[in-house]
C-alpha cells in the first residue's frame, strides 16, 4: 500500500501559461495536504499563493476563466470540509 510509506502527501495542480516571450509559466490552482484518513485534504493555497487570479486572459474567455474558478473552489471546499 502506498500509504505504508508515507504519512502525508502534498497535492500541486495548475495549468502551464505557453508565452510568446519571457518563457512558460506554470499557474497554480489548487495546493493541498492528504493523509490516508478519507476527506483529509487541508487547502493551502490561498495561505501560499493568495487568492485565486483572475485568469480571463490567460484562457481566452470570461466563461472559461468562471469553469476553472468553479473546479478550483470546489477542490477548496472539499478541502475545508475535511
Amino acid at each position: 500500500d502506498y500509504w505504508d510509506d508515507v504519512f502525508e502527501i502534498a497535492v500541486l495542480g495548475g495549468i502551464m501559461v505557453n508565452r510568446a516571450k519571457g518563457g512558460d509559466r506554470f499557474m497554480p490552482l489548487m495546493f493541498q495536504t492528504r493523509t490516508d484518513r478519507p476527506n483529509s485534504a487541508k487547502d493551502l493555497y490561498t495561505e501560499a499563493f493568495g487568492p485565486l487570479p483572475d485568469l480571463e486572459m490567460a484562457l481566452g474567455s470570461r466563461e472559461a476563466a468562471d469553469i476553472v474558478k468553479k473546479k478550483s473552489l470546489n477542490w477548496e471546499k472539499k478541502a475545508k470540509t475535511a
